[in-house]
């Protein structure tokens, strides 16, 4: 009986530990950037890496500067987004599009859903932007990829 006690106690230590890790994860919020930036970029046959520009949550409000755009957060749980970029040659949407209203300069983002991306593209580089206003984890941010120019 002894051993039968023992072994249900570990078992509950053992479901407690692994519920709280999953709690845990689900506050990590966002993904980590240097994992998103090269993933997302072989997905579309780049070389994407993380160079640092990225902002989750309230480290989000205000103006917040990437190499080649300034982005501020708006709207209820970052779901809307101003940006500011000079010098662009294209924005795109891929794999989950945002909804852009592109201005001189200027482009409102709005995430449809929890997430979305474009890609940037100046006459010099290539960047892929990625939103994500997701409650449910919480993930709330904003992550800039510098990509290789394809050949």
């Amino acid at each position: 009986m002894r051993i039968v006690k023992t072994f249900l106690i570990l078992i509950c230590f053992s479901i407690s530990s692994n519920v709280w890790a999953i709690s845990k994860n689900t506050e990590s919020a966002c993904p980590d950037p240097e994992w998103v930036c090269p993933y997302f970029g072989s997905l579309l046959g780049l070389s994407c890496t993380f160079e640092g520009v990225a902002c989750e949550g309230k480290d989000c409000e205000g103006v917040y500067r990437g190499e080649e755009i300034e982005v501020v957060a708006t709207g209820s749980q970052y779901s809307k987004w101003i940006t500011r970029h000079d010098g662009v040659v294209s924005l795109e949407g891929y794999g989950l599009p945002c909804d852009l209203t592109v201005g001189p300069d200027v482009t409102q983002v709005i995430v449809p859903g929890t997430a979305c991306a474009f890609s940037l593209i100046t006459e010099a580089k290539l960047y892929m932007e990625h939103f994500s206003s997701n409650p449910i984890y919480p993930c709330f941010g904003f992550v800039e990829c510098p990509c290789d120019l394809p050949e």
